[in-house]
């Protein structure tokens, strides 16, 4: 009897490289990136500085030696104008003003016309052949 034994040892390896073709399209991609990241910041921000706003207005405030106080620590409350009244305005520039009345006299020479710029001027370089 004949035997038939038969060993064969196969290994095999894939490298593969890929390259975009066009540029302008990772580029694009990372200009898309960038703009996301800064108005992602501009919402955190936004909304760090209402919820500082908040806490202000509702009478609190963040302890120094918290983690948490450098949050708020460039929001400063400033305290609002007390109301005035209008009549006691009036009455007030009434008793400052003088006796003599001031004059002015503008004419209309005197006021410079406004000027109107067109927003996209024509231009005489692009000749139609």
């Amino acid at each position: 009897m004949a035997s038939s034994y038969a060993t064969s040892a196969s290994y095999g390896g894939q490298i593969s490289l890929s390259m975009p073709l066009d540029g302008g399209a990772v580029e694009l991609c990372k200009e898309l990136s960038r703009r996301q990241i800064d108005k992602s910041r501009l919402d955190y921000e936004l909304v760090r500085i209402k919820e500082c706003i908040n806490i202000y207005k509702a009478g609190f405030q963040i302890l120094p030696a918290s983690p948490f106080y450098p949050i708020c620590a460039d929001i400063i409350p400033i305290a609002a104008a007390p109301p005035v009244d209008p009549n006691e305005l009036s009455k007030s520039d009434e008793s400052s003003t003088s006796s003599v009345p001031l004059s002015v006299d503008i004419s209309e020479s005197d006021v410079p016309e406004p000027k109107m710029e067109e927003p996209f001027p024509e231009s005489s370089s692009v000749s139609s052949e």
